[in-house]
This record gives C-alpha cells, structure tokens and sequence, in this order.
C-alpha cells in the first residue's frame, strides 16, 4: 500500500483548500504531477486534428516540450 509523505499531504491540502467554493466547473491540468498522461492527450490532438483533414505528426509534440 501507498502512503502520502508529509509534502504530498501538504500539496493534497493546498488543493483541497483551493477548490472550495460554489464552481460551476473546475480544470485542473495535473500532467505530470499526478499522472503521465502526454500519450493520451498526443492522442487526442491527433484525432481532432484529422478532423480538419490534418495529420498531425505527434512527435512534434515531443519536440516542443524538449
């Protein structure tokens, strides 16, 4: 079993403290703090993008963020 470590529960807190409220909705962008999930959104990218008849290399995607 995992445990959190006192920085974790600290930063677990901030965010706590800083959703409350009435928001009708909230975006959190956790890409690479709480999990990796750059392939999904290359995949994501990828379909939209062939959407509009573009085919979008991804590895670009990869070369930006170097």
């Amino acid at each position: 079993m995992n445990t959190m470590d006192h920085y974790e529960l600290e930063k677990l807190a901030k965010l706590d403290a800083l959703t409350k409220g009435g928001f009708e909705a909230f975006l959190y962008d956790c890409d690479g703090t709480l999990a990796d999930n750059m392939t999904a959104h290359k995949a994501a990218y990828r379909e939209v993008a062939g959407r509009y008849g573009v085919d979008l290399d991804v590895s670009l995607i990869d070369q930006q963020l170097k």
